[in-house]
């Protein structure tokens, strides 16, 4: 390999690095504007079954996909709150988008 090809390929790989840095701050910005709308019941407000679900018609997530997001990184957040508020109901009785098993109401088998 030639000195200016290893030079290139340094450079990709730095510019690799940082578009990954970007994409994993915009999830985590993502994530967080996620976890405050569930909170918020803002799904329910617009009629979706679940968060799960309104993440799916609203931004075309496949619902594995958003129970995958649900489960892992926003109840992760949940999970760490005091307990009196780690699981809320809405207005019908049911449970938010994530309770401790990370499932979306209406969903469970």
């Amino acid at each position: 390999m030639q000195p200016s090809a290893k030079v290139e390929l340094e450079v990709l790989g730095d510019q690799i690095a940082e578009m990954a840095a970007h994409i994993d701050a915009a999830m985590h910005r993502l994530l967080t504007a996620i976890r405050e709308f569930d909170q918020a019941n803002g799904w329910y407000a617009q009629g979706a079954l679940s968060c799960a679900h309104w993440l799916t018609w609203r931004i075309g997530w496949d619902l594995r996909t958003s129970l995958n997001a649900a489960r892992t990184e926003i109840g992760t957040a949940r999970r760490t709150e005091p307990s009196g508020t780690a699981r809320r109901t809405d207005s019908r009785g049911t449970g938010a988008c994530i309770d401790f098993r990370g499932t979306a109401p209406g969903l469970r088998k």
